[in-house]
C-alpha cells in the first residue's frame, strides 16, 4: 500500500511540475500575457454509502461538478489501496448497483470523478455484505379489497381449497403446509406439506368437521415464521332443485323424466289430482329419472313436483308438471317464477401437476354452478358432473387488478391428457351452460431445495438441503467463487443426495459434469468455493445455467437453482503448544514456548489467580494474539503489574484457520524482588519547551518505576522528576520501551538527563547522560475546516486555530494554483477569520491557509475558493398593490435599494403549484396587465431580484376585473297623471336601472328603491294626488352603479272629465 501511494504522488508531482513548465515556457514566448489559466483541481466523490441486499451493493455518492462519468473501483474481501489492482466500472450517475453477488462475502468501494480536467483522487471507501434472509410472515386474506391476495381456504364437499398471492410473503419461493384436525396448529406436532403452490387442495377431509391451517413461506435461507392460524369445516354440497320436468302419458300410465346434475343420491316425486302440489302432497321416495307412474286411471289429471336428495341436504319443489293418464294424453310444465341464469363467461383454466383450476365470472341470479366434463369433447349435460360450485374468491386479473371469480380446482387427473369443460349457471328455473373449453394439466417442475447448509472441512465441503416434493434426484454445482457477476454455474456433478461430501477423490466429468473421461476434484483449504443444488423432476434435464447456455441439455430449464452459498475449506486447528514455562522477575512474570510443528497464524496466552477456578482464566493479548514468525523456534510473553510473593498460572494456545488450539499443560510462577540494573539506551528528543525521554527497562521481566535527573548547562544542581515513565505499549512488547516528557524548559538551552529503575530493594544505578537542547518548532497542523464565504465585492475566510501558532499567512490566487513562494499572502494576527475585500464579483477566487510563529510555518490548509456575489434582496417588496380594472390590473410596490429588477408570479388557479405560476421580469411600479377576463379570479406575488438572486416573496393578493360602471342616465323625465307619474329616460346598451323616489325631496341611495326599471316608466297607486314625489335614476351593470341622476319631481293630479257628446232629452 505504501509504494502504491508514493508512486501515485510522485506521479502527479511530475506531471504537475512538467505542465507548470510547459505554462512558464509559453507565457515566456508570449509578451503581453500576464496571467497563466490554470485548470481547476479536480475534487474526489465525498457521502459515499453502500446498501446491501441479497445479491446486490447498491452505492452512491455526492455528485461533482463537471463529471462526465464516474469510475467505481471495487474488491472482494480485501480493502480498495489502489486504482491499479482493483476491479473497475464507469457509470454515468452518481450511484452505481452492483449485482450477482455472493451473499455472506463483504465487498469495498471507492469512487473517482471524470472530468473534462481529468480523473480525480479516489473517495473514502466504504465496504457492504450482501445476504439473503429466510422470507416475512405470510399474511392473511381480510375483506374483499387488496387484502384479499393473502393466505385464505375455502370449504368443500370433504375438501379445502387453499388460496394465495406471491405477495403473501416477501422473499418466498415456495411454501410449507402445516395443519390438522381441530384448532391451535404448533409447528411442533403439526402434520406438514412441503413444496406446495397455490391453489392447493387438501382433500380426503371429513365433513363437519374443522380443520386449522398455518402457511410458512421457504427460500434457500430458511423458513418464515408460520402465518395466523386460519379454519375452515368441510360440508356437503346443496342439492339443486330439478328443472325440465316432461312427461309421456301411456295406457294407466305417466312416464317422468327431468334434468340431473350428477351430484344427487336419489328423488322424491310429489303428486296430486289436484294443482298445487306441496310436501303435504302423496309421494314417492327414493327414486331416479326416467319414472313410471303407475298403475293410474286413463283421462285422469296427475300433478307432479321433484325435489333432489344429497346426503343430508334436501333440495326445494320444482316447478310443476301436468299430465293426463293415457296415450296421447295432454301435458304441460310450469316452471318456478325467475329467468334461466346466463351462460358462464370468461372461463379461463389453469393447468397444475394433476389438476386444474377453472375460473369464471360469477352470474347474476345464480345460486351455484355444475362443471360438466370428459376427455373427448363435445360435452353435454350428460357426461361426468362436479360437485355443486357456490366457492367466490378474488383473482388477479393480467393488470394484476383483483376481480372477482368463481372457481373450483379439478383433481386426479392426467398429466398430458386433454380435458373439456362446460360450466352450468344454475337457479330454481333451470341451468345455462358455458361455452367448451379443453385444457391440458402439466407435470409440475419440483421447487428450489430448501433449507440449505453447506460446511467447510480440510479439503473438503459438505451440503445438505431438505427434500423437495416431486424431485427424483438432486444436481449439485461447484465453483471457484469469482465475485464478478458471472452467471456461470460452475461443474454440475449429478444425482447426488443429502447429505453430500465434495472431496479430492470424487471424479468429476472433465468437460463439465457431461459427457467424457473423469478427473479428480480439487478442493484448496482457503480457497472460496460457490455451491448451488437444484431439484431435478422424473425426466427432467439440467437448468442450473445461464439462458444463452449452448448446451443442448439446458434448454428447457425445468426447475430453479437455488443461490449460491460460498463456503471455504480450512486446515484443522493446531495441536497444543508444549514447552511451557513461567520465569518470575519482579513484580511481572515472562512466560516462554516452543513453536508448533502444525500451521500457525498467531498464539494466546491466558492466565488465573486460582488453580481450582480454570473458568476464570483471561486472555493478556487484549484480543489481537501474538503473530507467529517463520523461523522463530521460542516465543516469550511478559506478565507485568503482578504482585510480589503472589501465584499466577497460564497457559498458551496456537490458532490458525481452523481454529484454536486446546491449552496447553499449566504452569507457575510467583514474582520477586531484586535491585535493578540501569536502564539503557537512553535517547532525549527536543521540542518546544520540552524534551522526550525514551529508554529501555534494565530488563525483560520486571517492572519498575524510574526517577529522571536533569540539569540545565553550567549547572551543577539536578532537579528530580520521581516515579514517572509510562511504557510505550505500541512498540515490540519485548523491547519494553518507557518515555516520558520533562516540560517548563527554556528554549535554545542545553539540558542533560539520567534515569534510574526502581523496585521493591530500591533505587538502581544512573544511565548513561544524554543531552537536548528545546527550541520553538513552526506550528505542526494546517490550520483545518477552512471555509470561504462570498459577499458583495468580499469573501471571507475562516478556519479552526492551530496550536503553538502566532499568526496566520493567507495565500491566495484568481487561479487554481497557489504558489506558496510565489502567490500572494496576507498575514492576519490574533485571529482565525479574515475579509478579502475589493474583489470582482462572480470572479473565483483560491485560498490557502498557512499557520506560523518564530519558529516558521507549518503545512498548508486544503485549498478553498468562492465567489463574490451581491447578496440577494434580503426582504419582500413593501405596498404592493393590485387594483382590478376592466380587463386589466395595475401592480404597483415601493422600490428597494438592493433590488435591480423585479419578478412578477401570476396564476388564475390559486391551488396551482407556485412553481408553475406564469412569470413577468424585469416590470417597474406602475405595470398594467391587459387581456385578463372580466369576472375571473388572478392571484398575484412579487419578488425583487438583483444579479444574486431573487428575494422572498410578497403576500399573494387575489383580484377580479371587472367592466366600470355605466355614466349617469341621460334624457331623465318624470311627468304627472291621476295616482301615478310616468318616467322616461334615454335607454344604454346592457345596463338595468333603479328608480330611486320619495315623497320628500334629498333622494340617496339609501331611499326607497325599484330595481329593474324600464323606460316610460308607470309609478302607480300612488295614494294622493296633490302630493309631490321626487325621484333619481341610476343604471347599473356588472362593474356597478353608476351615480345618480338629477333630483326630478311631479305632483300627481286628478283629470278633468270631458262633457258628454250626443247628449238629448226627451220629454213626456
Amino acid at each position: 500500500m505504501g509504494s502504491n501511494f508514493i508512486f501515485e504522488v510522485s506521479t502527479r508531482f511530475v506531471h504537475r511540475f512538467v505542465i507548470l513548465s510547459f505554462v512558464i515556457l509559453l507565457a515566456s514566448c508570449a509578451e503581453g500575457v500576464n496571467d497563466i489559466s490554470q485548470e481547476r483541481e479536480v475534487r474526489a466523490p465525498q457521502n459515499i454509502i453502500a446498501n446491501p441486499g441479497s445479491r446486490v451493493v447498491g452505492v452512491q455518492w455526492q455528485g461533482v461538478p463537471g463529471a462526465t462519468s464516474y469510475s467505481v473501483y471495487w474488491q472482494r474481501d480485501d480493502a480498495v489501496d489502489s486504482k491499479e489492482e482493483a476491479n473497475v466500472v464507469t457509470v454515468s450517475e452518481a450511484q452505481f448497483e452492483h449485482r450477482n453477488l455472493t451473499n455472506g462475502l463483504t465487498y469495498y468501494y471507492r469512487v473517482s470523478a471524470n472530468t473534462s480536467n481529468g480523473e480525480s483522487g479516489l473517495s473514502p471507501q466504504v465496504h457492504a455484505t450482501p445476504s439473503q434472509r429466510p422470507p416475512n410472515k405470510p399474511t392473511l386474506a381480510r375483506g374483499d379489497t387488496e387484502d384479499s391476495r393473502g393466505f385464505q381456504a375455502f370449504a368443500g364437499d370433504r375438501r379445502v381449497t387453499l388460496l394465495w398471492d406471491s405477495e403473501v410473503a416477501e422473499g418466498a419461493s415456495r411454501y410449507t403446509l402445516l395443519w390438522q384436525r381441530g384448532a391451535g396448529v404448533s409447528p411442533a406436532s403439526a402434520h406438514r406439506i412441503d413444496d406446495i403452490l397455490p391453489p392447493f387442495v387438501h382433500d380426503g377431509l371429513e365433513n363437519g368437521q374443522i380443520y386449522s391451517y398455518r402457511l410458512i413461506a421457504v427460500n434457500d435461507e430458511g423458513d418464515s415464521e408460520p402465518s395466523d392460524e386460519i379454519r375452515v369445516t368441510p360440508q356437503a354440497s346443496l342439492s339443486y332443485v330439478p328443472s325440465g320436468l316432461t312427461a309421456v302419458p301411456g295406457d294407466a300410465q305417466i312416464s317422468i323424466n327431468w334434468e340431473t346434475y350428477g351430484t344427487e343420491d336419489n328423488y322424491e316425486l310429489y303428486w296430486s289430482t289436484n294443482p298445487g302440489v306441496d310436501l303435504n302432497s302423496q309421494y314417492i321416495s327414493n327414486i331416479r329419472p326416467p319414472f313410471t307412474h303407475a298403475p293410474l286411471i286413463n283421462n285422469q289429471s296427475y300433478f307432479y313436483r321433484v325435489r333432489a336428495i344429497r346426503g343430508q341436504s334436501v333440495s326445494g319443489l320444482s316447478g310443476e308438471l301436468r299430465a293426463t293418464s293415457g296415450v296421447g294424453g295432454a301435458n304441460s310444465y310450469t316452471p318456478l317464477d325467475g329467468g334461466l341464469p346466463s351462460a358462464p363467461a370468461s372461463v379461463a383454466m389453469q393447468p397444475g401437476d394433476g389438476q386444474i383450476l377453472l375460473q369464471w365470472e360469477p352470474v347474476s341470479g345464480a345460486t351455484g354452478y355444475v362443471i360438466y366434463w370428459n376427455t373427448a369433447g363435445n360435452v353435454t349435460s350428460a357426461d361426468a358432473a362436479l360437485s355443486p360450485v357456490t366457492n367466490v374468491a378474488w383473482f388477479p386479473d393480467v393488470n394484476n387488478e383483483l376481480v372477482q371469480r368463481a372457481f373450483y380446482v379439478h383433481m386426479g387427473l392426467q398429466n398430458g391428457q386433454d380435458y373439456f369443460y362446460r360450466i352450468a349457471a344454475m337457479n330454481a328455473a333451470g341451468k345455462t351452460l358455458s361455452e367448451q373449453a379443453m385444457v391440458r394439466p402439466e407435470k409440475i417442475v419440483p421447487g428450489r431445495p430448501a433449507n440449505v447448509h453447506v460446511v467447510g472441512g480440510d479439503g473438503w465441503i459438505g451440503a445438505r438441503w431438505n427434500p423437495v416434493r416431486n424431485a427424483e434426484s438432486y444436481n449439485l454445482y461447484w465453483k471457484v467463487a469469482d465475485f464478478g457477476g458471472n452467471t456461470n454455474p460452475g461443474t454440475l456433478i449429478e444425482n447426488v443426495s443429502s447429505p453430500f461430501r465434495l472431496d479430492n477423490s470424487y471424479n468429476l466429468g472433465a468437460d463439465g459434469g457431461f459427457n467424457g473421461t473423469t478427473v479428480p476434484a480439487t478442493i484448496s483449504n482457503g480457497m472460496t468455493y460457490e455451491i448451488r443444488v437444484e431439484a431435478v423432476p422424473p425426466g427432467g434435464s439440467i437448468s442450473c445455467f445461464p439462458e444463452n447456455s449452448p448446451n443442448p441439455n439446458i434448454a428447457s430449464k425445468p426447475s430453479p437453482c437455488t443461490e449460491g452459498f460460498s463456503v471455504t475449506p480450512q486446515i484443522p486447528p493446531p495441536v497444543a503448544p508444549n514447552g511451557i514455562r513461567a520465569i518470575p522477575g519482579d513484580g511481572r512474570i515472562t512466560i516462554q514456548w516452543e513453536s508448533n510443528n502444525d500451521p500457525v497464524d498467531y498464539y494466546h496466552v491466558y492466565w488465573r489467580e486460582h488453580s481450582d477456578q480454570p473458568e476464570s482464566r483471561r486472555r493478556m493479548d487484549n484480543g489481537r494474539g501474538i503473530p507467529a514468525l517463520e523461523g522463530r523456534s521460542e516465543y516469550s510473553q511478559p506478565h507485568s503489574g503482578r504482585t510480589n510473593g503472589k501465584r499466577y498460572y497460564y497457559v498458551v494456545t496456537a490458532v490458525n484457520a481452523g481454529g484454536e488450539s486446546p491449552p496447553s499443560k499449566e504452569v507457575w510462577a510467583i514474582p520477586n524482588a531484586s535491585k535493578p540494573q540501569a536502564p539503557v539506551l537512553l535517547n532525549a528528543r527536543a521540542a518546544d519547551s520540552s524534551v522526550t525521554l525514551i529508554w529501555r527497562a534494565p530488563d525483560s521481566n520486571t517492572n519498575y518505576n524510574y526517577n529522571i535527573y536533569y540539569r540545565s548547562a553550567g549547572s551543577n544542581n539536578s532537579t528530580v522528576i520521581p516515579n514517572t515513565g509510562s511504557e510505550i505499549t505500541d512498540a515490540d512488547p519485548n523491547e519494553r520501551l518507557y518515555r516520558q516528557d520533562v516540560s517548563g524548559l527554556r528554549n535554545n538551552v542545553a539540558y542533560y538527563f539520567k534515569v534510574t529503575a526502581i523496585s521493591g530493594a530500591g533505587e538502581g544505578v544512573f544511565s548513561s547522560e544524554v543531552s537536548a537542547t528545546p527550541f520553538l518548532p513552526p506550528p505542526q497542523q494546517a490550520p483545518g475546516n477552512v471555509q470561504a464565504t462570498s459577499g458583495d465585492r468580499q469573501i471571507t475566510l475562516n478556519w479552526n486555530s492551530v496550536a503553538n501558532a502566532d499568526f496566520y499567512n493567507i495565500y491566495w490566487s484568481p487561479t487554481a494554483s497557489i504558489d506558496l513562494s510565489e502567490s500572494p499572502k496576507t498575514q492576519v494576527i490574533n485571529a482565525t477569520s479574515f475579509n478579502h475585500t475589493e474583489r470582482i464579483n462572480g470572479m473565483t477566487y483560491y485560498y490557502r491557509v498557512v499557520a506560523a510563529n518564530a519558529g516558521g510555518e507549518g503545512p498548508a490548509s486544503d485549498m478553498v475558493f468562492a465567489s463574490p456575489q451581491k447578496p440577494i434582496p434580503q426582504t419582500s417588496p413593501s405596498n404592493f398593490s393590485v387594483v382590478a380594472g376592466d380587463g386589466q390590473v395595475r401592480i404597483n410596490w415601493q422600490l428597494m435599494q438592493d433590488a435591480e429588477f423585479y419578478h412578477l408570479y401570476w396564476s388564475a388557479d390559486l391551488n396551482q403549484p407556485v412553481n408553475q405560476w406564469s412569470r413577468i421580469s424585469g416590470i417597474e411600479p406602475g405595470h398594467v396587465q391587459y387581456g385578463l377576463d372580466n369576472g375571473s379570479d388572478y392571484h398575484y406575488f412579487l419578488r425583487a431580484a438583483n444579479d444574486g438572486g431573487e428575494g422572498p416573496a410578497s403576500t399573494i393578493i387575489s383580484v377580479t376585473p371587472h367592466e366600470p360602471a355605466p355614466p349617469t342616465p341621460s334624457g331623465f323625465s318624470v311627468s304627472p297623471g291621476d295616482s301615478q307619474t310616468i318616467v322616461n329616460w334615454d335607454v344604454q346598451a346592457r345596463v338595468s336601472y333603479n328608480l330611486y323616489w320619495s315623497t320628500t325631496p334629498g333622494i340617496t341611495t339609501g331611499s326607497t328603491v325599484i330595481p329593474n326599471v324600464t323606460p316610460t316608466y308607470l309609478h302607480r297607486n300612488l295614494n294622493n294626488n296633490n302630493t309631490i314625489y321626487y325621484y333619481r335614476l341610476a343604471a347599473v351593470n356588472s362593474g356597478g352603479e353608476s351615480p345618480l341622476s338629477q333630483e326630478l319631481s311631479a305632483d300627481p293630479q286628478p283629470q278633468p272629465l270631458n262633457a258628454p257628446i250626443g247628449l238629448s232629452a226627451q220629454g213626456r
